[in-house]
């Protein structure tokens, strides 16, 4: 069995943001980037897609051709409880 990985594109938050799994939006760079990704995609053939049901990830699957990929809560990122969309540096020890 083979099983590829691949993480959402650059999203546009604020860099030391924690934003685990608030639905955050892509960057400007994501046409540039998924065109990438996909590109790389094309070299197999997959028997099941799944994904994340945050939009970041579907956005991606969709744009890479996967229509209606498997959504999965068991992909969500970490959830950061009250630190979700905290900066890093200002959350106390």
């Amino acid at each position: 069995m083979k099983i590829t990985l691949i993480r959402h594109t650059s999203v546009n938050v604020e860099p030391g943001i924690c934003y685990g799994q608030s639905d955050v939006p892509l960057d400007e760079s994501f046409s540039h980037t998924a065109e990438f990704i996909k590109h790389k995609l094309q070299v197999e053939k997959y028997d099941a897609i799944y994904c994340s049901p945050l939009s970041r990830c579907v956005k991606l699957a969709k744009y890479c051709g996967y229509e209606t990929p498997i959504l999965d809560k068991r992909l969500l990122e970490i959830n950061f409880g009250d630190w979700e969309m905290k900066v890093k540096e200002k959350i106390i020890r």
